[in-house]
């Protein structure tokens, strides 16, 4: 997988924005709103320019936002 061999460290998982979306049931408008206006990690974009973040990432962001009641339980 190009998207593992050339950019994503061993121990993260990188999903792709669908994976994200569905992730988190979540529309792609909500995504851009996040990333935009609440901090979600920005997309990282390999040669191949396809967005990806790592689920880790994405987790951490999650377990934030809920610590601060920004995310339901």
């Amino acid at each position: 997988n190009a998207m593992t061999a050339h950019t994503a460290p061993a121990s993260k998982t990188p999903m792709r924005k669908s994976q994200v979306l569905e992730y988190l049931h979540i529309k792609a408008s909500t995504l851009g709103d996040w990333v935009r206006l609440r901090g979600f990690p920005k997309p990282i974009r390999p040669t191949t320019n396809t967005p990806y973040w790592f689920k880790e990432d994405v987790d951490a962001w999650l377990s934030q936002a809920r610590a601060v009641k920004k995310w339901p339980q």
